[in-house]
């Protein structure tokens, strides 16, 4: 069995003290290494954190039966 990883990294820009924190949706599809079709039951793990490293977060899913997964 081959596996392959992924990272994406986002970063906002920094927003203005005053203003409110915005939310925003994470979507994607895994594949696999060798043939390239969509991977079912793979955990993906989404870690965030401020710029100053304070309010670490950890959701965690699994990819549905098309490879497909989501982060709200």
């Amino acid at each position: 069995m081959t596996a392959a990883l992924v990272c994406v990294a986002v970063s906002p820009a920094p927003a203005p003290a005053q203003s409110a924190q915005s939310t925003g949706t994470i979507t994607g599809t895994v594949i696999g290494a060798s043939g390239g079709g969509p991977r079912t039951g793979i955990p993906v793990t989404l870690i965030g954190a401020r710029r100053d490293g304070s309010d670490r977060t950890t959701e965690k899913v699994v990819t549905n039966g098309r490879g497909h997964y989501r982060f709200e």
